[in-house]
C-alpha cells in the first residue's frame, strides 16, 4: 500500500469526515505531525497535518489542524534556499535521517470543505507537506536519502558494529518503573554525548504468561515523546549482548540548542494507573 499511488476522490466519498477525525486521532496517538491515507491502508489522496503541536517552537502555528483532500504538488521552486533537517516517519519507527527538499512548493488540494486551493507554501509547512504528500505518490523519505548512507547505518547496527557505551538492565521492574528508570537513563546518556547504548527489557515484573511485554513497550516507547527527539534508530540487539529483545539503540549527537521535552509520556495506559 505503502507503494502504491493514491487516487483522487469524489466529493461525495462516503464517511469521508469520520475518516478524517480517525487520522487525527490516530496521528495524535502516534505523536506525529501529519499522516496520509496510505499509512492507514487506503490508498486515496488524503492528508492530516497537525502543527499545533509544534507552536512552542513554532507559535506561527499555533492552532493549524489540517485536511487536504486530493492533494497534489504541482512543482517544486528549484530556485528557492534548499534545507536539510532531519525526518522521520510513523511507518518506519526508529530511524530518522537528514533530507534536503526545497523550501517552496506549487500546491493544489481541497480542504474539509470541499473548497479548491490552488497555492504556493513555503517555510516547516512546505517541508511536512512534501513528507506526507510523497505517502501519496508511493514514496518515503528513505527514498530521498542516499542509499549508501542508509544502509550504512543500520547494517553496522545490527551487526554490532557500534559498541554500546553504556547498557540498561530492565529486569524485574513493571512498565511504570521501567519507563521511569529507561526516562533517566536515555536522558543522562544523551546529555554525555554518547551515541550507542543497550537496552536489555526482560520478561517485565509480572508479565502474564512469562510474555516478555517490556520488550514491545520499549520499542514502542522509543518511537515517541520523549524519546524520539534524541533516537536517531534502533535495532535487536546481538545474541552475545543482554539475551532476546534486547535493543541497540543509536543517539543523535547531543545539542545545546533545541528542546527536547522530557516530561512527555507515551500513549501507553500502563503508565497512567
Amino acid at each position: 500500500m505503502l507503494r502504491k499511488v493514491a487516487q483522487d476522490i469524489p466529493v461525495d466519498y462516503p464517511n469521508l469526515k469520520e475518516l478524517i477525525q480517525n487520522m487525527f486521532e490516530t496521528n495524535t496517538a502516534s505523536d506525529g505531525v501529519g499522516l496520509a491515507a496510505p499509512q492507514i491502508g487506503k490508498s486515496i489522496r488524503v492528508v492530516v497535518i497537525d502543527l499545533d503541536v509544534l507552536k512552542e517552537d513554532f507559535p506561527e502555528y499555533e492552532g493549524f489542524r489540517h485536511a487536504f483532500i486530493n492533494a497534489h504538488i504541482v512543482e517544486y521552486d528549484e530556485e528557492s534556499k534548499k534545507e536539510t533537517m532531519e525526518e522521520g516517519c510513523l511507518s518506519i519507527p526508529g530511524l530518522h535521517e537528514r533530507v534536503t527538499r526545497p523550501t517552496r512548493i506549487h500546491v493544489r488540494y481541497l480542504d474539509e470543505e470541499l473548497q479548491e486551493h490552488d497555492e504556493w507554501v513555503e517555510g516547516y509547512l512546505a517541508r511536512v507537506m512534501q513528507h506526507e504528500f510523497d505517502h501519496l505518490e508511493g514514496k518515503m523519505f528513505v527514498d530521498r536519502v542516499s542509499p549508501l548512507r542508509k544502509s550504512l547505518i543500520m547494517n553496522k547496527l545490527r551487526a554490532g558494529g557500534l559498541s554500546p557505551e553504556a547498557h540498561l538492565d530492565l529486569h524485574g521492574l513493571n512498565a511504570q518503573q521501567a519507563f521511569e528508570t529507561l526516562r533517566g537513563f536515555m536522558r543522562g546518556s544523551w546529555y554525555k554525548g554518547l551515541r550507542t547504548i543497550l537496552v536489555v527489557p526482560g520478561r517485565g515484573k509480572n508479565s502474564p504468561d512469562g510474555v516478555g511485554v517490556l520488550r514491545g513497550k520499549l520499542q514502542s516507547w522509543l518511537t515517541q515523546d520523549p524519546f524520539k527527539r534524541v533516537v536517531l534508530a534502533f535495532c535487536t540487539a546481538q545474541p552475545h549482548d543482554g539475551g532476546p529483545g534486547s535493543v541497540y539503540v543509536l543517539l543523535r549527537k547531543y545539542k545545546k540548542k533545541g528542546r527536547v521535552y522530557w516530561e512527555r509520556m507515551p500513549a501507553d495506559a500502563d503508565l497512567y494507573e
